[in-house]
């Protein structure tokens, strides 16, 4: 189980807000949820696009506690750094993929764009080869990681990777699932049992 209040959970998301018109809000009130329940949120740092919705939601709750990690290159975007309470400035995206990854006890992936996707296999890829053991919640909002899921079970359907190699990875269609499944962890939503069929 995953309830300890003191996790810390890092949402990677784009700094576009894309094109469907309920995201932004959605994620805006999902990092309120979190940041209520005394979850503490790691994120970009960004305030544009997706990850500023994050910082406008979780920064909401009473007790917020808001990590930003910024690549150099979007200091402009630190429009309002008064409700963080860590800053730590990266020097390279590795160094901050480095510094989610020390933080982060679990991680939800919005919708975004490369670099979110960059983020999402890093974690995956040490999640497989067990360096460490975080739960990876897709939120997989209007079909539009179906084709990231699929590339992410390909190895294993041509016996590059063993299926255990996903268990910690997780899937949900709706912003609503993802706290349930990050509380429960139940293997109904995990991605081996999603396709399970065409894994065996």
């Amino acid at each position: 189980m995953f309830r300890k209040k003191t996790k810390t959970i890092c949402i990677f998301c784009g700094s576009q807000f894309g094109d469907f018109p309920e995201l932004p809000q959605q994620v805006e009130d999902f990092a309120f949820s979190l940041s209520e329940k005394g979850y503490r949120v790691i994120f970009g740092g960004g305030q544009e696009g997706l990850m500023g919705q994050v910082y406008k939601g979780a920064s909401k709750a009473k007790k917020h506690h808001i990590t930003g990690v910024p690549f150099f290159s979007m200091l402009h975007e630190l429009k309002d750094q008064s409700k963080f309470e860590k800053l730590l400035l990266a020097k390279t995206l590795g160094k901050r993929k480095d510094i989610f990854v020390k933080y982060a006890d679990a991680f939800i992936v919005f919708p975004g764009a490369l670099g979110t996707i960059d983020e999402y296999f890093h974690v995956s890829v040490l999640n497989a080869y067990k360096i460490i053991n975080a739960p990876l919640i897709i939120a997989n909002l209007n079909s539009y990681y179906d084709v990231l899921e699929k590339l992410t079970i390909l190895p294993v359907q041509h016996q590059f990777m063993n299926p255990e190699m996903l268990k910690n990875i997780y899937s949900v269609s709706s912003v609503k699932e993802i706290l349930s499944c990050l509380e429960n962890l139940s293997q109904d939503k995990s991605l081996y049992t999603k396709y399970k069929k065409e894994l065996t």
